[in-house]
């Protein structure tokens, strides 16, 4: 009986051994992309920051392509940034200027921009990270001519108030009003 328990508990140890390494291992490279401003209006100019974190060995960074959406559909504006840089257990951060277009083309499917890092390892094996953020665009309010609607508003207003005052003076000429008596 204490033989089963005892093979019982290394078999235990052992599996959970493995999981933790299993649950704690870091992936070699991280991925990270914010922008510079929360929304962008048509024809600015905005920056994409996007920070590369290595847990593990030395890699050589190759590039980072950008996929900005404001393209006619299906045709993405790529934009590629070369580093050839070898970084060893680091973060760095690249910072990547972009333009959003000074028209609306009204075919953009969605506003995420794809960025994918390609790197390679220490055995020269190409990689890729990659990710996704949102490009967001602030859509023009037109101004309306909305002075028309202040003044009606304001006659209105008037006229209710005008109203009141009328029927208070008709109540007051009329005396008190009394209820009527109950017929049966």
């Amino acid at each position: 009986m204490e033989r089963k328990i005892a093979m019982t508990l290394i078999m235990l140890g052992v599996a959970l051994t493995m999981w933790i390494s299993l649950a704690s291992a870091d992936e070699e490279i991280e991925l990270y992309v914010r922008t510079d401003k929360a929304s962008y209006g048509y024809g600015e100019e905005g920056t994409l920051f996007v920070t590369v974190w290595n847990n593990g060995g030395a890699v050589t960074l190759k590039n980072i392509e950008v996929k900005f959406p404001w393209e006619r559909p299906h045709l993405w504006n790529y934009t590629t940034f070369d580093i050839e840089e070898a970084i060893g257990k680091t973060q760095e951060t690249y910072e990547i200027p972009f333009n959003v277009p000074s028209e609306s083309r009204n075919v953009w499917d969605n506003s995420i921009a794809q960025v994918t890092l390609n790197y390679e390892d220490t055995d020269e094996i190409s990689k890729t990270e990659g990710t996704t953020i949102p490009i967001n665009i602030a859509v023009p309010v037109f101004e309306e001519n909305v002075t028309p609607i202040y003044y009606l508003t304001a006659v209105l207003t008037t006229a209710v108030i005008i109203a009141l005052i009328e029927l208070y003076f008709v109540w007051k000429r009329l005396g008190k009003l009394t209820s009527t008596p109950a017929t049966v």
